[in-house]
């Protein structure tokens, strides 16, 4: 499976694939990717692992997908307008007065 790296976010949700371990339907697919790295073809490797939709490898598109939603949240959150909503130490003079007490 090729993964969708670019993010989505704020205007949509992004999916997350989902990852396990392989069970023993896919394990001739399994076998023939270490094959292909066996004999030093991390290239043919890679793009059949992509080729498969039933495999949902952890590599580096996995990780790029992962960065890029971070990355997405990062720059969303930049963009909001701090608010400072916490007292620390003092209890507030009303519950209903919008902030949150932390003791």
């Amino acid at each position: 499976m090729a993964y969708i790296e670019a993010s989505n976010f704020p205007i949509d949700i992004d999916d997350l694939p989902f990852v396990s371990d392989v069970d023993l339907a896919h394990k001739p697919i399994m076998q023939t990717h270490e094959n292909y790295l066996s004999n030093g073809e991390y290239t043919l490797a890679s793009s059949y692992l992509d080729s498969q939709t039933d495999i949902t490898p952890i590599n580096a598109g996995l990780l790029n997908l992962i960065e890029n939603r971070i990355l997405s949240t990062q720059e969303y959150l930049l963009t909001l307008t701090p608010v400072a909503r916490c007292n620390y130490g003092s209890e507030p003079a009303s519950p209903m007065d919008g902030t949150i007490w932390i003791e």
